[in-house]
């Protein structure tokens, strides 16, 4: 095993396992339909990556949170994530091979970010090891219209002087940022620009160069 590169051993893994069995009912907003929970993942694939030597570490790379209106009116905490799941070969530790996949939460009390990185982890370990679920999330009947609306929240764009209130620079001003991650920067304005919104100000820009 020691002389296998980390590519070698996640193949490994996934010759192993080549499919994964439905393990719950999901109701959502009464529709029900088989699922595969975040815990019967990490079963099937737990064994095999111990024997194998591979370890996943996954991280939050981005944090977003909203609110939902039920069709009865009540309010429901939504957060999204994106989530970094990073393989790493046991015997060499620089060996790293990552994925990054998204997850949504829903719940009316505290759960919502927990539901969230259950979601994205459990994905980036289907992934990884091209795993066959015999979910098919394209032909799934779309519930979230009936059950659900996302509140619309005013987005005001940042300025070199605002604080980040999501992701992984929460808490820190935008022009720290900036000089210590400006890579994270230009994701940020590229995610933006893929939704067709403006994140920064012109300062900001103009920093990078005037990029925009």
């Amino acid at each position: 095993m020691g002389e296998l590169n980390l590519a070698q051993r996640m193949l490994a893994v996934a010759s192993e396992i080549t499919s994964i069995q439905k393990d719950v009912t999901v109701k959502h907003f009464g529709a029900n339909y088989e699922g595969l929970s975040h815990d019967g993942v990490v079963t099937a694939v737990r064994k095999s990556m111990i024997t194998h030597g591979v370890l996943a570490v996954p991280s939050v790379i981005d944090q977003r949170h909203s609110e939902a209106i039920t069709q009865k009116g009540n309010v429901q905490q939504m957060i999204d994530v994106t989530v970094e799941t990073t393989f790493i070969n046991a015997d060499k530790m620089d060996e790293r091979i990552s994925v990054i996949t998204v997850g949504t939460g829903i719940d009316s009390q505290d759960k919502a970010p927990g539901k969230a990185m259950s979601y994205a982890k459990k994905y980036g370990l289907l992934y990884a090891f091209l795993l066959v679920t015999g979910e098919n999330d394209e032909a799934r009947p779309n519930t979230d219209g009936g059950g659900v609306t996302r509140k619309q929240q005013d987005f005001k764009p940042l300025s070199m002087n605002d604080k980040f209130n999501f992701g992984k620079h929460k808490g820190k001003m935008v022009g720290q940022v900036c000089g210590s991650d400006e890579e994270y920067i230009h994701w940020l304005i590229d995610d933006a620009k893929k939704k067709g919104k403006e994140i920064f100000t012109k300062d900001v820009h103009d920093w990078l160069g005037g990029e925009k």
